[in-house]
């Protein structure tokens, strides 16, 4: 078996459309959502190959500066950072994209500090991800707040809760 094929098997074993719980730190400030598995989500940074889970800006603005949030919203697809900010140089992405009845267009992706998934009982620190700040709500009855990566619950460190 390659590594690949291994994956595609361990893939199958995920049960998609369920909801987990997601625990993200970013700049010092720590969040717990509700996060649905989708397989439909297959957005990977192409330059690095990281998997990113997608979540609307509004649930992470408290961590953000007020500069980030309004290019976000307005769209901007090249960055203006502040000299005295430039610590957020190293952490942002902007990730080419595709959407039903939208032409190509970038995410804004930020490099969290810390993301773990409770999963089926087990905890799973993911190392390598990348969160795609939405301008779009994600759920219409606020069941979950981020869609998640399937990559993210695979070869990842599990933790025993």
């Amino acid at each position: 078996f390659s590594k690949k094929r291994i994956e595609s098997v361990e893939v199958t074993k995920i049960h998609y459309d369920q909801i987990v719980k997601v625990k993200i730190q970013l700049a010092e400030e720590e969040l717990e959502l509700a996060g649905l598995i989708d397989s439909g989500n297959q957005l990977y940074d192409p330059l690095t190959k990281t998997p990113v889970m997608i979540m609307h800006v509004s649930s992470l603005e408290h961590c953000l500066p007020s500069w980030l949030t309004e290019q976000i919203y307005s769209k901007t697809e090249i960055p203006q950072i502040p000299e005295n900010d430039s610590g957020w140089a190293t952490k942002l992405r902007l990730i080419p994209f595709r959407a039903v009845g939208v032409e190509s267009q970038f995410l804004w992706a930020i490099k969290p500090d810390s993301v773990q998934v409770d999963h089926e009982g087990s905890s799973i620190v993911v190392n390598k991800v990348l969160i795609g700040l939405n301008t779009q709500q994600l759920s219409t009855n606020g069941e979950y707040q981020c869609i998640v990566h399937p990559k993210m619950l695979i070869s990842q460190k599990m933790v025993i809760a």
